[in-house]
């Protein structure tokens, strides 16, 4: 005769079921890993077996679960490394978007109640509980030993790019980030790193303006008509090839200053912000430094943000100015008009009248999340908003009187154009336009289609150029190399990509 089953003890069998499925489905055994010290904490307090073995590997199969919602966002697992991404950064997160300030407070308050029902309850050491509390050290002891001895190259293995407990453990042993390079030098290049050369006029102040979350509406919409920002009238624009979408920021920020792609550093480069400072020696900053440049950094949010302050000021920026320093507020609201930030900029920038400026300015108005119901209306509206304030921004830059190269360009899309274009590659789409205040640009217009886009990382040798600046070696041979497969990284042989990293290489460390 059966005994009817208590619901405790069904969810308890279904939560071992799981577990038991996946470790078998997926191979898996580190997840005895992830179950040994709850089962070890939640011992002699008078759990039965089952319970207690349901509750150890709760957490497990929590943490497979946000693996699994990551790499849905960002294509990438779960991994240590996301301790970077964490810190004070989740409450400045949580501050401005909803979704993440009702996640924390969801699984803050879940964490809080697991651990009480875990630790509640007394009562002696069961058999059970010494037995299985020995396996699970010998096993934790096996498989903790196993990755310790192994030299896996956790950021190239695409076998560690599933969302499994085994990915994240593995990921414990990362080495510190470094370039995917060919095996040899290839045909024994060489280069100088020769820097770029002065304009035979006289060098022009450079901003260039990052649009938070900003795309070209015109590619939803065709009869829409902006101001100025991304206008179809301006000779040189076009769309822009960039390396992340829907977020990441800082991977386009990264773009843009080194030349390189993030994702040549590894595991698609979510921690160079974290993980390189001080590595690299060569930057757009370093390099207008040489010409005597005064190099600026404008940011939208806290220095402390994924580490900003501290990796630009190691790749040569003078002055790195956030919110609270610019004395605009404390940069924890992401609702900063670009007026705002461009009026910050022309006052840091005129404070030496003399000396040419290089300026890095990052809007933030149009940072998501955009309403739910009408995205793209939410969109279109924050666009106007941005498109009058750039306006008026170039109408300035004018009336200042001094030569300026102003370069602007989208980071990524917002994540709601993920259900209108149905092709991943036209989320990696962006647009950007260069602009030459008070003298002509060089060279002429090359208007690109979306078949021929430029990519970010050749995007400031190429605006330099059309200011007049003289091709440095590594921007020459990018050139070089990645004209052939229309200006676009991704498009190109991996070998191409190779021989490149290899040049740049001379400058990493």
């Amino acid at each position: 005769m059966l005994t009817r089953l208590s619901a405790g003890t069904v969810l308890s069998l279904a939560v071992i079921g799981v577990t038991a499925a996946y470790a078998i489905i997926q191979l898996d055994p580190y997840i005895t890993l992830g179950i040994a010290p709850f089962f070890l904490l939640g011992i002699a307090k008078g759990k039965k077996p089952l319970n207690l073995v349901a509750m150890a590997s709760l957490p497990s199969l929590f943490l497979v679960f946000l693996s699994y919602v990551k790499v849905q966002l960002t294509g990438l697992p779960l991994s240590i490394l996301d301790r970077f991404l964490l810190d004070s950064n989740v409450f400045v997160l949580a501050y401005n978007d909803w979704r993440v300030a009702i996640a924390t407070i969801v699984i803050t308050l879940g964490i809080l109640y697991y651990f009480r029902v875990l630790l509640s309850g007394r009562g002696p050491f069961t058999r059970f509980e010494k037995i299985g509390s020995a396996v699970l050290t010998v096993s934790w002891a096996f498989f903790a030993f196993k990755i310790s001895t192994s030299n896996l190259d956790f950021l190239m293995a695409e076998e560690n790019h599933e969302p499994t407990v085994r990915t994240f453990v593995k990921s414990m042993i990362v080495p510190n980030a470094e370039m995917v390079l060919a095996d040899e030098d290839v045909n024994g290049m060489r280069l100088s790193l020769r820097s770029f050369g002065a304009p035979k006029d006289g060098k022009p102040d450079l901003f260039f303006v990052l649009q938070e979350s900003t795309f070209d509406p015109q590619i939803v919409e065709p009869e829409y008509e902006p101001r100025t920002l991304f206008s179809r009238y301006v000779p040189l624009s076009g769309p822009l090839h960039v390396y992340t979408f829907g977020g990441g920021t800082w991977l386009s920020e990264f773009s843009l200053v080194t030349q390189v792609r993030p994702q040549e550093f590894g595991d698609g480069g979510w921690y160079v912000f974290h993980q390189l400072p001080g590595r690299i020696k060569r930057s757009l900053f370093t390099q207008l430094k040489e010409l005597d440049y005064r190099t600026i950094v404008i940011y939208p949010v806290p220095g402390f943000f994924l580490n900003a302050r501290q990796f630009y000021k190691s790749i040569g920026v003078d002055e790195f100015e956030d919110p609270a320093s610019l004395g605009i507020g404390q940069g924890w609201d992401w609702n900063i008009p670009d007026s705002i930030l461009y009026e910050a900029a022309l006052k840091k920038a005129d404070e030496t009248p003399s000396q040419p400026v290089a300026v890095f300015l990052l809007t933030i108005k149009q940072h998501g999340p955009h309403d739910t119901e009408r995205p793209f209306a939410d969109y279109i509206a924050r666009f106007h908003d941005s498109d009058i304030a750039y306006g008026n921004f170039l109408k300035k830059l004018k009336t200042r009187g001094h030569r300026t190269g102003v370069v602007t360009f989208g980071d990524h899309q917002p994540e709601f154009t993920k259900t209108m274009f149905p092709e991943e590659a036209q989320r990696y789409l962006t647009h950007y336009e260069i602009r030459c205040i008070n003298f002509k640009c060089l060279g002429e217009p090359k208007k690109r289609d979306d078949d021929e886009q430029l990519d970010i990382t050749l995007l400031a040798p190429t605006a330099l150029e059309h200011f007049g600046f003289g091709m440095d070696d590594l921007s020459f041979y990018a050139k070089y190399l990645f004209d052939q497969c229309t200006a676009d990284v991704t498009r190109c042989a991996k070998e191409l990509r190779l021989k490149f990293n290899r040049a740049f290489a001379i400058a990493f460390q």
